[in-house]
């Protein structure tokens, strides 16, 4: 009986580890996931400022001719 105890503690606590780990593994994913999307934002804005950037030089070069 106190072995059948045991075996049971020893996989409770093997769950709980396998449990903490994947908790760990979600969480850096989703950390991950925050920052590349906060990087695609951050391109996105610089794109759209260098398009209009452009934009205005070139109606300024056709304005000149």
């Amino acid at each position: 009986m106190e072995n059948d105890i045991d075996d049971f503690d020893y996989k409770i606590k093997y769950a709980q580890n396998i449990i903490n780990i994947l908790q760990t593994k979600l969480n850096e994913s989703i950390a991950q996931n925050v920052q590349l999307e906060a990087t695609v934002t951050m391109l996105k804005d610089d794109k759209e400022k260098l398009t209009k950037e452009l934009a205005d030089d070139s109606s300024n070069k056709t304005k000149k001719e």
